[in-house]
């Protein structure tokens, strides 16, 4: 389910990069994929932090064989472990039914894309062509002569 999740999760990125670019004029990818593995650490950071918090204060048993833990220990846990997991899976469904972007309106984007992209390559080459001597010369076609 996280690979899952992970592919997704970067395709939805991708997709609101193209969507910033056409907004602002600028691709920012490298910003935008560093920011989620910014958060990917900070989110692992804190929830080992939270997670050790969480053991002290259950009082959760050190060293103690798998088998051999408390009950009382385990019921704490599992009182903590639901009802956070689900707040967490909630806040995930919110954040992600923001999400508006649709296979046409994706296709759409990269159209657009593609075309600003293609006229910024002819206004370039626009630009350079007066330094090629007689680039930009117009010469008539030559007719075939028709017996007249």
């Amino acid at each position: 389910m996280l690979v899952i999740f992970g592919i997704v999760q970067s395709s939805m990125l991708a997709d609101i990069v193209e969507e910033n670019e056409l907004r602002y004029g600028r691709r920012e990818e490298g910003l935008f994929f560093a920011a989620r593995t910014f958060a990917l650490k900070a989110t692992s950071g804190i929830g080992t932090l939270l997670a050790g918090i969480i053991l002290q204060v259950i009082q959760f048993p050190r060293g103690v064989a798998p088998g051999e833990v408390p009950a009382e220990a385990l019921f704490k846990l599992g009182v903590i472990y639901g009802p956070v997991l689900a707040v967490l899976f909630l806040t995930a469904l919110i954040g992600i039914s923001f999400y508006r972007i649709t296979r046409r309106d994706h296709a759409d984007n990269l159209d657009i894309i593609a075309r600003r992209e293609s006229e910024l390559d002819v206004r370039e080459a626009l630009a350079h062509a007066d330094s090629i001597p007689g680039l930009l010369e117009v010469h008539p076609p030559e007719l075939p002569d028709l017996g007249r």
